[in-house]
């Protein structure tokens, strides 16, 4: 799925629509970090608002999803039930896919990024942008950090990452595969879980990342209307890959 597909996907789920690809979040899309242009209000890494490109968004939504939710995690729980769309091939090959965009140190954008979080305002049907006060002081447009999201870490038993060493790690290609991927092994490996692997889009030669699509249908699909739904899903894919075929 390419990165700007994804960040549709992303915003559909975050407003809690009925698609076909937007699985049961049991969070209600709480834990989900749906970064917008007005994220970037303050360029930070030299970005403007008016600039970033939705693969840049979708990356980040991503990224930064997985980063805050670290602060919730439940014990001998898996990091990829906090959101219902999980990646399959890893971080650094992803970022490889934007990282001609994002100048600069990555942790230093996230740092800014994380003091920012989303609500979709169903009355006015957009979505407003607040400050995130367990990150960061200040104001929308001269946000402070807190120093608190680079100390943010996972932990199961007596295994942890660090999401600022993690997020550097993705910025410097290495150590490969990227901290998350190696530190989801000790549950099933899933995130990330194919490497570098990737796809070629729908009557196309551009590679594009591997996703999971989780809880499809609320995990209730009958044989019955299997083959359907499996149309449906196929369809809407194809029309992803179709609305993007060409990078942003």
């Amino acid at each position: 799925m390419p990165l700007e597909g994804l960040y549709s996907l992303l915003s559909d789920s975050k407003q809690q629509k009925m698609e076909t690809l937007i699985g049961y979040d049991r969070y209600n899309g709480e834990r989900l970090e749906y970064v917008t242009k007005d994220f970037f209000q303050t360029s930070p890494n030299k970005i403007s608002s008016k600039a970033v490109t939705d693969d840049v968004l979708g990356f980040c939504s991503l990224v930064l999803s997985y980063a805050k939710a670290a602060e919730s995690m439940q014990p001998n729980a898996s990091p990829k039930m906090n959101i219902a769309i999980m990646p399959r091939t890893d971080f650094n090959t992803m970022f490889k896919q934007v990282s001609k965009k994002i100048g600069g140190d990555l942790f230093q954008l996230f740092d800014v990024l994380a003091c920012y979080k989303s609500t979709w305002d169903h009355a006015k049907k957009k979505y407003t942008v607040s400050l995130d006060t367990r990150f960061c002081t200040g104001t929308l447009d001269k946000p402070k950090s807190l120093n608190e999201f680079a100390g943010k870490t996972y932990k199961d038993g007596g295994v942890e990452m660090n999401v600022k060493a993690w997020i550097q790690g993705i910025g410097a290609g290495q150590p490969s595969p990227d901290l998350f991927t190696t530190f989801d092994k000790n549950f099933d490996g899933s995130i990330g879980g194919l490497g570098s692997k990737t796809e070629l889009m729908y009557k196309s030669a551009r590679e594009v990342p591997l996703f999971e699509f989780r809880g499809l249908m609320g995990g209730h699909i009958i044989t019955e209307t299997l083959g359907t739904f499996m149309a449906s899903v196929d369809k809407e894919i194809q029309e992803l890959h179709t609305k993007y075929a060409k990078a942003a």
